[in-house]
């Protein structure tokens, strides 16, 4: 790597110029004057006539150093982890998971409130007491309406046996996966259901959960899985319905 040389005053000294026949070179009023002239220091040698120009030059060399010799800030460095990780995330909303769940696999707003109303009420002609939703409008959508969801983009939902082995799954056409599992509710003493999404990208995979402050990337996605199969939660796998047979590897049940 380059390093620029930093040439200090002091290489630079003050002499009588002398001129032909050793005479000191004077200026129109008959006085001798004092000039810069060339030094030499060790092996450097400075060649400027102006001490203004040398503190130019070592300002430049001092800002060239800083720029491009010294260690980025920890806020540059962090962009290189950041272009990894997904940049789009909602948080949770009352009752809206299954909302954010799609978005954040999508990594965009593709669905609103509006949309998953309306396929709500395209299998149920309810209102008010509609099986697919909160009757309250808090959301609290249910698996009829992610796989609707999901197949009016032209992607498949295929529900994870827990009795096969992880192995199983062709990993190479899965777009993302689905949790559900249990929480609290906003009614007393009731035990709802919770959706959050788990992506790949660059091949690290993600928790997306809307009940998280942002992202978190998962170590060990398999031992995730197992944990949370191993509570009896739900594990959806969500890939384009052209791949959905190929997705899992039926031979295998308690492998």
């Amino acid at each position: 790597m380059f390093y620029p040389v930093l040439y200090p005053l002091e290489c630079f000294d003050k002499h009588t110029v002398t001129g032909e026949g050793g005479a000191e070179q004077d200026d129109a009023s008959g006085r001798s004057v004092p000039l810069l002239v060339e030094r030499t220091t060790k092996d450097r040698t400075c060649d400027v006539s102006s001490a203004t120009v040398v503190r130019t030059i070592q300002s430049i060399q001092l800002a060239f150093v800083a720029s491009v010799l010294m260690p980025r800030s920890a806020s540059a460095m962090n962009e290189d982890n950041v272009a990894d990780s997904p940049r789009y995330h909602e948080k949770q909303r009352r009752q809206m998971c299954l909302l954010h769940t799609l978005n954040n696999m999508f990594q965009r707003e593709e669905f609103t409130k509006a949309n998953l109303d309306d396929i709500c009420l395209a299998m149920d002609g309810s209102q008010w007491f509609n099986a697919h939703r909160s009757m309250l409008g808090l959301g609290n959508y249910d698996a009829n309406v992610l796989m609707a969801a999901l197949e009016s983009r032209d992607l498949c939902l295929t529900f994870f046996d827990s009795r096969l082995s992880l192995d199983c799954i062709n990993d190479e056409v899965v777009l993302a996966y689905i949790f559900n599992v249990p929480s609290d509710s906003y009614i007393p003493f009731f035990r709802g259901r919770h959706w959050f999404s788990v992506i790949k990208i660059n091949g690290s995979f993600f928790n997306l959960d809307s009940k998280l402050t942002s992202p978190v990337r998962i170590k060990d996605f398999p031992e995730f899985a197992r944990r949370h199969l191993a509570k009896k939660d739900s594990m959806l796998i969500v890939t384009r319905k052209e791949d959905a047979k190929n997705c899992i590897a039926r031979a295998g049940i308690g492998s």
